[in-house]
């Protein structure tokens, strides 16, 4: 009977540890992509930052205000756009 117990909790550590994985090797993966796909941009090491912030799940209080005052940071357009940015004409 103990060697069942043991069995089982080995089991769900098993689990837990391939579900942890699985979240992570999601995540990479997906970082991954959007920088394949920015590799093609001219972005410069401040974006780049926020942009890795962003992608690592930024919770802090980034607003549009506090954006655009920033002189270094040019404007992300193609990563950020609001709906009726997007469908104004140029």
């Amino acid at each position: 009977m103990l060697t069942m117990c043991r069995i089982g909790w080995f089991l769900g550590c098993l689990g837990r540890a391939f579900d942890g994985t699985d979240a992570t090797l999601a995540t990479v993966l997906r970082k991954a992509r959007f920088w394949e796909r920015a590799a093609r941009l001219s972005i410069n090491e401040r974006q780049r930052l926020v942009l890795t912030r962003l992608l690592d799940g930024f919770t802090g209080t980034l607003t549009t205000k506090k954006w655009p005052s920033s002189r270094r940071a040019l404007t992300i357009r193609r990563f950020v756009t609001s709906r009726a940015s997007s469908t104004r004409a140029c």
